[in-house]
């Protein structure tokens, strides 16, 4: 068993946690350690292609961070934390110029000098930065470089599966984790902060990669006695690969509706006109995920079961400029050269817009001692996120983490050598294979609590989840490989068949359709639903509770009341 004890651990290597880190080592606090379940530099944020949002206003000089604000808290349908969104949209440029000092290269115009921005669904004006259309690659190259240069000390390959506390309880006090050695890991930290994924892969249609994004680490803190919250809000990305199999639900970045993609059905239909005339494909995402899968649903889709997305219209150097990777990639994974033809694409579950409740100020969780950022948090988004908002998120919330514990927690930290463990030992005695068992639980939770939702399938559902859990107990889960291996599986057949009860529960309570959340048994907004709905375990028991949505600021709600949304999509290209 290694033993590590630094005074603050940060588990999660992807730009919040890049973040976190970089800002307290270049602020002279350098006894932290970051812990993640893969290489240092190969983080889900990889899946972030299409851009990163900043009201810089180089192309829209009428753009401003009140402007991103409006947009972010309507495209959330008013269940955000009106704080963290100001928050967001006030900070982003300072974080353009973080980026930028690290050499980050983002696209340019013409003239070589100015930044250029490109449209993203439901936005007033141009304000998503963007390095082609793999953005992501940018940031973590920058940011990874200089963690790098700083020396932060990491740990990889190293998977988290328990929070520890203090002998009475009262605080978290490090992490216990596994290695792919097969050793086991106690890291003692007085500070810990989760800047991790979230759960899309608890789909079976999913745009995450195939080994992550399980809700295992917020499961985690879930069973801690973190509160979560909004877990009905899960967001379905428009357009995902149909084929082949091993590339199932891959994402189509939005940044290909963003360069003027349009959407046809089977029957030469450019048909999101109806769905959203004034906004067409670059519509909110739920609209036009759900326009989606109603053209599918009603026999206007493909022998495969999709939707035609084409940006052939485009010449090639532009495509190949501005959208290299999605070029590249399905040429190679479907045969079509996107220059020349469409390529079929249907919904596929993309981001946890819900997640740990944490304080907007103090950026604590329920939890002493534990904090968190990126997409395993709450409300920053609510009911759905304005597309380009997720890596922007990291950057302010890593960063302001970090700040708050240079500000008010690091100095006087008192640490402790003393923790208490709940986690038992693993058995593998059973019969269930748990790859298949996870896939299997996985397609219903897809089947059953998808894009569409009604109580008859969410009921089912219930029944369906209790079923597993007696076969679980009966039959037990075979043994697939090492320590490592185990620990990682059963973790996640565990906090798969949480979250699945949970959506269920939750997404029944919620009889409205908000954002991604939409039940055709009750497809209207109801503003009495104006709220955040709140789940906690204590001592063994599951709480529940709602909680009213805080008030935005007067500045804001003036704003909200008297913006009006410029028409400046350009349908005719």
């Amino acid at each position: 068993m290694k033993k590590y004890t630094p005074s603050v651990v940060i588990v999660g290597s992807g730009a919040a946690g890049l973040r976190a880190a970089i800002h307290l080592y270049e602020n002279d606090f350098t006894d932290i350690l970051v812990v993640w379940d893969r290489k240092f530099d190969d983080a889900h944020t990889t899946q972030a292609r299409g851009g990163i949002n900043a009201a810089a206003a180089t192309l829209d000089k009428e753009d401003t961070p009140l402007i991103h604000a409006v947009d972010t808290f309507r495209e959330g349908q008013f269940l955000a934390n009106p704080d963290l969104v100001e928050q967001l949209t006030e900070s982003a440029t300072s974080a353009i110029d973080d980026l930028l000092g690290w050499w980050a290269q983002f696209h340019k115009e013409e003239d070589g000098k100015t930044y250029t921005q490109r449209f993203f669904g439901a936005h007033s004006y141009r304000r998503t930065f963007f390095s082609g259309d793999q953005t992501w690659k940018e940031m973590i190259r920058v940011m990874s470089a200089r963690a790098r240069e700083l020396e932060i000390p990491f740990l990889e390959d190293t998977y988290v599966n328990e929070l520890l506390k203090t002998e009475d309880g009262e605080k978290v006090a490090g992490v216990l984790a596994v290695n792919k050695d097969n050793q086991q890991i106690h890291i003692h930290a007085p500070i810990v902060i989760f800047a991790c994924w979230g759960f899309a892969n608890t789909y079976f249609r999913s745009s995450s990669r195939n080994k992550e994004n399980f809700w295992d680490l917020m499961g985690v803190a879930y069973r801690a006695g973190a509160m979560v919250g909004d877990i009905e809000m899960v967001q379905f990305h428009p357009t995902g690969l149909l084929y082949p199999e091993e590339k199932f639900g891959e994402l189509v970045t939005e940044a290909v509706r963003g360069e003027w993609g349009k959407l046809i059905n089977a029957q030469g239909e450019r048909f999101m006109k109806k769905y959203d005339p004034d906004k067409w494909e670059l519509s909110t995402r739920d609209v036009v995920a759900r326009a989606n899968f109603s053209e599918i649903h009603n026999g206007r889709g493909t022998e495969r079961g999709g939707v035609w997305l084409d940006i052939s219209h485009k010449p090639r150097n532009y495509i190949l400029r501005r959208l290299p990777k999605m070029h590249s990639m399905i040429l190679k994974y479907n045969n079509v050269d996107i220059a020349n033809d469409p390529v079929e694409v249907s919904p596929t579950t993309h981001y946890t817009m819900w997640g740990i409740w944490f304080d907007s100020e103090t950026y604590e969780t329920t939890l002493e001692n534990f904090y968190v950022a990126g997409e395993c948090t709450m409300w920053v988004h609510g009911a759905n996120r304005l597309g380009g908002n997720s890596l922007m998120e990291t950057m302010i919330f890593g960063k302001n983490v970090a700040q708050r514990l240079l500000d008010e927690v690091l100095p006087g930290l008192e640490k402790t050598d003393t923790t208490t463990s709940t986690v038992e030992g693993i058995t593998c005695e059973g019969t269930l294979d748990p790859h298949q068992l996870l896939i299997d639980i996985r397609k219903n939770v897809w089947e059953y609590s998808g894009i569409v939702r009604t109580e008859t399938e969410l009921l089912e559902l219930t029944d369906i989840l209790s079923g597993y859990r007696s076969k679980i107990e009966t039959e037990g889960i075979a043994c697939c490989g090492n320590l490592y291996e185990n620990t990682m599986m059963h973790n996640r057949i565990k906090a798969v068949l949480d979250f699945a009860e949970l959506i269920c529960k939750w997404a029944l309570e919620r009889k409205e359709s908000r954002g991604a959340h939409f039940r055709s048994d009750y497809p209207d907004m109801d503003r009495a639903y104006d709220k955040n709905y709140l789940h906690q375990m204590i001592d063994g028991k599951v709480v529940s509770t709602w909680r009213d949505v805080p008030k935005p600021s007067a500045k804001l709600q003036e704003w909200l009341d008297t913006f009006e949304e410029p028409n400046n999509y350009g349908h005719s290209e």
